[in-house]
């Protein structure tokens, strides 16, 4: 963190020579670098943060889902039954139209 807080003192050191020479343009520039970087620097700080609040004290939850019970399909396949439990004529029964 120390740092950080060193290179921030740079850019604002920068910041104020530049001034000091009356580059106004150039010292914009380097406010707006210094700003980006800070904002920058706390938004990492609190990403760290916030990912070292969500992972601490949880226990894994189980699955919420139960799985259902199967059952096995039949062996023989010839009778086929819709959605309704009608039974369904195969394409062999039917005559050729």
């Amino acid at each position: 963190m120390a740092e950080k807080k060193d290179t921030s003192k740079a850019q604002v050191a920068k910041f104020i020579d530049t001034l000091k020479k009356g580059d106004n343009a150039k010292a914009g520039e380097e406010f707006k670098q210094a700003l980006r970087d800070k904002v920058a620097n706390s938004l990492d700080a609190k990403r760290v943060d916030v990912a070292k609040s969500i992972f601490n004290g949880t226990d894994a939850q189980p699955h919420s889902d139960p799985k259902p019970n199967v059952v096995d399909p039949s062996p023989k396949t010839d009778t086929m039954v819709d959605t309704t439990g009608n039974e369904v004529p195969s394409a062999e029964s039917q005559p050729a139209t």
